[in-house]
């Protein structure tokens, strides 16, 4: 494919994004929201609905396999940058109240959704998705939160330091955990052909998780720690580096390279100079040159118009109300049981129904390995998008103040 292809793809994707982010602004809308929407704009379910010979330009067949790639590389540094923002220190007093709501948040969607996926049509499963694996990975798309999106949507509300926002963020980078953990052996499962496979991937992802926390985070910990400011160029090439290495190694275990992205992340050090630097580094890249192309990606594979009769509409509506009220209702109880007020823990719950980025990552892992059906992508990506659209208005419902408190709104 030829760069001016790319170079035009990426300009076309960060400013439909731009132009969507300032429409939606006034809505209260984070901006991934946006981002999102302009890759399903861009892609079949709109432009190439509208102006087909337009879409078929900017995105011919033979350039996605690139655009996938450059994505699939935005994805493992996103990653390592949520396992960068993994804390145990987020737990802080409230750690209770933050596990309780992020076992409830997680096992009660993950049980729903494996149990209603037993239930749902065959022609939503993929071609390579067995009942075990196609049951998991629906309950894995319901149970997720988006940290990242999460923790954007609180700041720009100024709940960050408010005990439902500490709370929440806690519970979500604690159940994200458990969720990619869960979403590595079911990828394990779904991608070995025989038992041997099976354990060769799951076993192997242990095995190399293990090397990791007890070799190479220490071995990072002691060489970050030493280290000045004026290595910190030097420090930052050899961390992509074991990122970039680390996403080969879970890739050529059968696992995707994300989840070697997200465990460098998870193991670097908390209180080092590079590390203190690196989501600027990073981020300010990643997050808003690169990361809107996998959502560019991901829109040209979103086929709403596989949804063509009113019983995939009522399905899309079924699956969108199961998602937000096992969500709700499983954090929500939670936090009630731990302490929080019936406002703050029905907020505790809208703040947990946040899917946004999280949910399409883990959707196109399914979409690749045939775990799930065109069709069961865009009913889902939809849900990830509705839910996530539905948590800013939902709070300012709730009349969610900055210092965390949810009162009756005045009339």
């Amino acid at each position: 494919m030829p760069i001016v292809l790319l170079l035009a793809q990426t300009g076309t994707v960060l400013v439909a994004g731009a132009l969507l982010a300032r429409l939606l602004r006034p809505l209260g809308q984070p901006r991934v929201i946006a981002e999102i929407l302009a890759g399903i704009v861009l892609g079949p379910s709109v432009l190439g609905v509208v102006w087909p010979g337009a879409m078929q330009a900017l995105f011919p067949t033979e350039s996605l396999p690139l655009l996938g790639a450059v994505a699939e590389l935005a994805l493992v540094f996103f990653m390592f940058l949520v396992g960068l923002e993994f804390e145990a220190d987020h737990l802080g007093d409230r750690a209770h109240a933050a596990v309780a709501v992020s076992v409830a948040g997680t096992a009660i969607p993950l049980v729903a959704g494996a149990l209603v996926a037993t239930r749902l049509p065959a022609g939503l499963a993929g071609a390579n998705a067995t009942p075990l694996t196609f049951a998991l990975f629906v309950g894995v798309a319901m149970s997720v939160t988006a940290f990242p999106v999460l923790a954007r949507i609180l700041t720009e509300r100024g709940l960050v330091h408010s005990r439902i926002g500490a709370i929440a963020l806690a519970a979500a980078a604690v159940g994200d955990v458990a969720a990619w953990s869960l979403l590595a052996v079911v990828v394990g499962i779904a991608a070995a052909s025989d038992p041997a496979g099976i354990a060769w991937t799951v076993g192997g992802g242990l095995l190399y998780t293990g090397i990791v926390w007890m070799g190479v985070r220490p071995w990072v910990h002691r060489r970050l720690a030493r280290r000045s400011d004026a290595d910190a160029t030097e420090d930052t090439a050899v961390v992509s580096a074991l990122v970039i290495a680390s996403a080969w190694i879970t890739h050529a275990l059968g696992l995707h390279a994300l989840f070697g992205g997200f465990l460098m992340g998870a193991a670097m050090p908390r209180r080092a100079t590079l590390t203190r630097v690196l989501p600027a580094r990073f981020g300010g890249f990643v997050t808003p040159v690169l990361l809107p192309l996998f959502f560019a990606f991901s829109g040209v594979r979103t086929r709403i118009g596989l949804l063509d009769s009113s019983g995939d509409w009522l399905l899309l509506l079924a699956l969108l109300l199961l998602a937000t009220v096992v969500k709700i209702a499983g954090a929500g109880l939670a936090a009630r049981l731990t302490g929080s007020s019936p406002r703050e823990a029905l907020a505790i719950g809208v703040l947990m129904n946040t899917r946004g980025l999280m949910e399409v990552v883990v959707l196109n892992i399914g979409l690749d390995l045939g775990i799930i059906s065109g069709q069961m992508f865009a009913i889902m990506v939809l849900v990830a998008l509705l839910t996530t659209a539905a948590t800013p208005p939902l709070l300012a419902a709730l009349g969610v103040d900055p210092g965390g408190h949810a009162e009756v709104t005045p009339t």
